[in-house]
């Protein structure tokens, strides 16, 4: 058990730095060591997602819950699944039968707050239902485990959004919400600036500010300076921002969206879906406010 502790650690370790399939390899060979270990499968599950292998990471979670039926974060991982998998009613089930063991569960009361909207709101922007990115689904079709369509057919050339979607204010809205950054001043031609508006008066008192840990101002910092070299479309440099700012506090989801945003800006569009489907793993994990999650 001393062997398969160790291969956890290393596997958690590989997970936080964005190894993933390091990640899985370590869960995998620990598992074998230790297989009626039910974080192993619930660790394993969550590397899956990460890694878009949504099947896996469902028979996984399914196997956290036939070890350990009682604990809340076996049902989530399954619920998270199955919101990938588009299996938005499951989901939901999942959520509450989770409750029903655990009720006032905070992740899980997130998540079912969470699958509800998407339930409400479906079709929205041509949306496919539970791919947990809005818009996005059309243009990044949910995998199984062989990596391929859900279908089983190869990924069709959609995968690329037409220059053509790009144009439409609303996809570029929908974009802008989801990445955290604003994409529609990105074009290559630019309408000349209004006038800015007269700046408001200075309060009479600031309000008073909760004083942020070290790590987190640094990483606030790296984000301010991620963003200007984004808006001067220095998208190396704003990269390594907000990847220094994600390494300072591996908390904050909204680090994760940044770099989805240069990705999508330098047309590395597989990168970006990876990205986005890590920040909502991130968000999960950090109980991230669920409307943020569903952005």
């Amino acid at each position: 058990l001393g062997q398969a502790q160790e291969l956890k650690e290393r596997g958690n370790r590989a997970l936080a730095a964005g190894d993933v399939g390091a990640a899985v390899g370590h869960y995998s060979a620990a598992i074998a060591r230790d297989p009626n270990n039910h974080v192993l499968f619930s660790n394993r599950s969550a590397a899956y997602a990460r890694l878009g292998d949504y099947g896996r990471a469902l028979a996984d979670a399914c196997r956290t819950l036939e070890l350990r039926p009682d604990w809340a974060k076996g049902y989530s991982r399954k619920a998270a699944a199955l919101e990938f998998l588009q299996r938005l009613e499951e989901a939901k089930a999942t959520y509450e039968e989770g409750l029903a063991r655990e009720p006032g569960n905070e992740q899980l009361l997130q998540g079912l707050r969470g699958v509800e909207a998407r339930l409400a709101g479906r079709g929205a922007l041509g949306e496919l239902p539970g791919t947990g990115l809005g818009g996005l689904g059309r243009f990044w079709p949910p995998r199984d485990s062989s990596g391929m369509g859900i279908s089983g057919c190869s990924p069709p050339k959609a995968l690329v959004p037409p220059a053509r979607k790009l144009q439409d204010p609303r996809v570029m809205t929908t974009l802008s919400v989801l990445l955290g950054v604003e994409l529609s001043g990105a074009e290559e031609e630019e309408e000349a600036p209004s006038p800015p508006p007269p700046p408001p008066p200075p309060p009479s008192q600031p309000p008073p500010t909760e004083e942020l840990p070290q790590n987190k101002q640094e990483a606030q910092k790296e984000k301010e300076l991620g963003n200007a070299a984004y808006k001067r479309k220095e998208f190396p440099a704003a990269l390594e921002h907000y990847t220094r700012a994600e390494q300072l506090d591996p908390t904050n989801m909204t680090y994760v969206t940044n770099q989805a945003a240069v990705y999508f800006e330098t047309g590395e569009y597989e990168r970006c879906r990876a990205l986005c489907e890590r920040a909502i793993e991130v968000g999960r994990e950090n109980r991230e406010d669920y409307r943020q999650i569903a952005k």
